[in-house]
């Protein structure tokens, strides 16, 4: 059966309206102890052919896949086959604990890659596709290049506003920050002005903002804490390199528990770090699907 074989991306079928799996819908594993199937997805639709005539069947569900895959490749030519099934895999619903039944889960599309074709297989490619999509970002800072991006440059504390500001929807602030080193026309001043009202901010000294200094992880904790409202309750997230003291402390706990940090390490989380553009976009990916 060609769903069986190794390399094939195998398509399982679940209700269109409950998404339960149905009864003909095959299971793995294969005869090589292979996790089949891949995917499941729809198994109604309409044709042409038959106008207003509902179908179902695994015949109707791998088209859904189909579609998906085709807009992944236009959206970026250079992708491979195998490129192509694991953003498929990535996106789908149970794509943390995959099974026999509905493999990865229920294909969705997810944010379509960007063209950045640099960061293909970059640990954060996903992160960097999604800051793309959403506007969050829109070239390299170090020359203005549309479509480009630097991942392990470091954050400064100018871009961070500007991210953290786009991530909420861009608010108008109510108010404007009295910051001696942010001008009046700068780039970035209502995202500042922002950060500033919502006390996310209260800049490095009580008179300048320092926008072009980096951003280390402990700052960058503290500064994603806030922006989420200073959440409460976490367990003490017993890094070996935080202690009770630290002014990040809280929000490292909620970091870690909240799953928008895992440490530089199991066991610390290296406040002293720079804060890369490929962490921060991950960061703030991680904070949008809380929602």
């Amino acid at each position: 059966v060609p769903g069986n074989m190794t390399d094939a991306l195998t398509v399982g079928a679940v209700a269109w309206d409950t998404g339960v799996l149905q009864p003909y819908s095959g299971w793995g594993p294969n005869k090589q102890g292979v996790l089949k199937p891949d995917l499941v997805a729809p198994d109604q639709t309409t044709t042409s052919q038959w106008a207003g005539v509902a179908n179902t069947g695994t015949s109707y569900a791998t088209p859904h896949v189909a579609g998906i895959a085709a807009l992944m490749i236009g959206a970026d030519p250079s992708l491979t086959p195998a490129q192509v099934k694991e953003r498929l895999k990535e996106r789908a619903s149970q794509a943390d604990s995959p099974d026999h039944r509905r493999g990865w889960g229920i294909v969705s599309l997810g944010t379509l890659p960007s063209t950045i074709v640099a960061i293909r297989g970059h640990w954060a490619e996903t992160s960097i596709d999604w800051a793309f999509a959403t506007g969050i970002t829109t070239a390299c800072p170090t020359d203005g290049t549309p479509n480009s991006t630097c991942p392990e440059l470091p954050v400064t504390r100018d871009e961070m506003a500007q991210f953290m500001w786009r991530s909420k929807s861009q608010p108008t602030p109510t108010m404007t920050a009295t910051f001696e080193d942010v001008p009046a026309n700068a780039s970035y001043g209502t995202a500042v002005d922002w950060l500033a009202e919502q006390e996310i901010t209260l800049g490095c000294t009580t008179t300048t903002y320092c926008p072009d200094s980096t951003v280390t992880r402990a700052e960058m904790a503290a500064f994603l804490w806030r922006l989420e409202g200073k959440p409460t309750g976490s367990a003490p997230a017993a890094f070996g390199d935080v202690t009770a003291d630290d002014f990040y402390d809280d929000a490292a706990d909620w970091l870690l528990a909240s799953g928008v940090t895992t440490g530089c390490t199991p066991t610390t989380y290296c406040p002293q770090g720079l804060v890369t553009r490929a962490e921060m976009f991950t960061f703030l990916n991680r904070l949008a699907q809380l929602s």
